[in-house]
């Protein structure tokens, strides 16, 4: 019988990245971005709006100055921001954006990198989010989630994992969540759990439990089941190894247009 303990997911400040990431996205939903596609000539609109948006997000005065001010009054954006820059020293924003798609469509990925030391333990950040802004002139007037992910670490050494998991389903599908550890286990023991976050788990500072046991195969293999309307699906993972803990928070889209899984 293979044995289960239960872990609080505060001990790895797991979704607190993807959490600003989505305080984020609702901000840019409300928000107008000062900036004229005629202000700067040589600079094409585009990268011009990116490059606003990240020297904003790594402007530590965020609730003073910036461009994000023009984001709408939410409180929770401007607290987020403080909590991430508290724990996160290093803490490194970057924005980059694809080819604008129809209808004045732009793709936009946020990249978020950091390191932070608890006591003896040292932790390593990575987020990404993927989103569409909808774009009338220069205001931003709406904006679409396609996806998002964050990883957080405190290894002794690097454990490459692979990440099997896709960004978009169709409602009332199957899905595979698979992480993989990508070098052999030898005599190391690996054990890990999964466990479906709810908007209090993604917005508040609620932390759950998650049921750990055994992973002999190497990785968690689950396979679970879409819902039947259209959302958000959110994941806590965590996986326990002799060299490191991995807490990873990923968000899988359910869409029920099949032309939405080509985003």
């Amino acid at each position: 019988m293979r044995k289960v303990h239960a872990v609080n997911l505060s001990c790895l400040m797991t979704f607190k990245p993807l959490v600003f990431l989505r305080v984020l996205l609702l901000c840019l939903g409300l928000g107008i971005l000062p900036g004229s596609r005629s202000v700067i000539a040589k600079v094409p609109f585009e990268q011009s709006l990116v490059n606003r948006i990240q020297k904003s997000l790594n402007n530590p005065l965020i609730d003073a100055t910036g461009e994000l001010k023009y984001l709408g009054s939410r409180k929770d954006f401007i607290l987020l921001h403080r909590r991430l820059k508290s724990r996160f020293s290093d803490l490194e924003w970057k924005v980059t954006h694809m080819t604008p798609l129809k209808d004045n469509q732009l793709p936009v990925v946020i990249y978020l990198t950091g390191n932070s030391k608890s006591g003896p333990q040292e932790y390593s950040l990575e987020s990404t989010q993927k989103l569409i802004l909808g774009l009338q002139g220069d205001k931003i007037i709406e904006q679409r989630l396609v996806s998002e992910q964050s990883i957080l670490t405190n290894n002794k050494k690097d454990l490459p994992i692979s990440i099997r998991i896709p960004d978009t389903v169709l409602t009332g599908t199957r899905y595979d969540l698979d992480i993989v550890l990508e070098e052999p286990l030898g005599e190391d023991l690996l054990a890990g759990g999964l466990i479906a976050l709810d908007d209090q788990d993604i917005y508040k500072d609620n932390a759950p439990d998650i049921e750990i046991s055994p992973m002999p195969g190497g990785g968690l293999f689950k396979t679970v089941q879409a819902s039947y309307s259209p959302g958000i699906q959110t994941w806590g993972i965590f996986l326990v190894h002799p060299d490191g803990l991995i807490s990873i928070t990923k968000s899988v889209r359910i869409v029920s247009d099949e032309e939405e899984l080509r985003l």
